[in-house]
């Protein structure tokens, strides 16, 4: 799909939220919406009909859901500077975190997005310490992402204090992290207008964005990439989420900055973009997407919907 396509797929809006924030889909194809602006995570079926707002927990700023093999839900809570774990049936929730109970008072400083990836880890993009980290299903902290105060860059460090950089490895603001099949990862670096790919081991492998110092659009993963914000296709500006479709060797990008959902090959070359259509479709704002059955959802955070496009391959 392009920016413009008069042809684009077919669209379908899901109404009624304040802010939606945060998307996922569990193994029987239910869909999650963290809504940060009602202080709530509804429950949607299969067919896209609404089912259920959790009710065991209070929260404080949702802003994402991860979902284990076993089922049970884990949110983060922005404003709260916790997670919790929701069981499978809706009925008991715990905090599993929280700052000010973790070995430093750094961690969960302002957690945007929870990931739990398939060797059952959980990544927190915790957007107010401008670090990547990592934790056990039981909640021990395991190490962080991202640039040290003495100027090294942590690759799963459990000690040290992480410090804002635009320096390859470090993070500003970051506001999603994905992991693929061969257990690489895909930062969505809010503030530093990238996208950073890291190894299993947590070394930084590239960046892509609009490189600030050619003034040219990265084509691949690069390995020194300082990025500004822009408008053009491929660049990008403010992202804050994006989505990885591994057996189909692409991710999507969504961009709080330019109001846009671009698709990238995995080795991070331009594909496609979509912000909408002139019919009362446009994005405003988004904060999260996701690639479902053939399927792209987008939350349109300050539209305060969810906007879904069908057929898309």
């Amino acid at each position: 799909m392009s920016l413009t396509n008069p042809d684009a797929p077919s669209l379908e809006i899901i109404p009624g939220f304040v802010r939606p924030f945060g998307l996922e889909f569990d193994a029987l194809g239910r869909l999650y919406v963290a809504d940060l602006g009602a202080n709530a995570v509804h429950r949607f079926t299969p067919d896209l009909k609404f089912e259920c707002t959790i009710g065991c927990a209070a929260f404080h700023g949702p802003h994402s859901v991860g979902i284990d093999r076993a089922g049970y839900l884990y949110i983060t809570e922005y404003y709260g500077k916790r997670l919790q774990r929701i069981s499978p049936d809706l009925k008991s929730s715990e905090i599993l975190l929280q700052n000010g109970h973790l070995p430093f008072g750094w961690l969960l400083q302002g957690p945007a997005t929870g990931t739990v990836t398939s060797n059952d880890e959980i990544l927190v993009s915790d957007f107010g310490s401008n670090s990547i980290q990592k934790f056990s299903l039981q909640g021990e902290f395991l190490g962080w992402l991202g640039r040290r105060t003495d100027g090294e860059i942590s690759e799963w460090d459990v000690e040290g204090e992480p410090n804002v950089s635009e320096q390859l490895g470090g993070l500003n603001r970051p506001h999603k992290v994905v992991s693929d099949s061969q257990g690489c990862l895909y930062v969505a670096d809010t503030w530093n207008h990238r996208i950073v790919k890291y190894n299993q081991a947590g070394k930084a492998l590239g960046s892509i964005g609009y490189d600030k110092t050619t003034q040219t659009l990265t084509s691949n993963f690069k390995l020194s990439v300082t990025a500004e914000g822009s408008a053009i296709a491929g660049g990008l500006h403010s992202p804050t989420s994006l989505a990885l479709c591994d057996e189909e060797a692409f991710f999507v990008v969504c961009e709080y900055g330019n109001s846009r959902v671009q698709r990238f090959s995995l080795d991070g070359a331009f594909q496609s973009g979509f912000a909408g259509r002139s019919d009362g479709s446009q994005l405003h704002h988004p904060y999260d997407v996701k690639v479902h059955e053939n399927q792209l959802f987008i939350c349109d955070t300050d539209n305060s919907r969810i906007l879904v496009v069908r057929g898309y391959r």
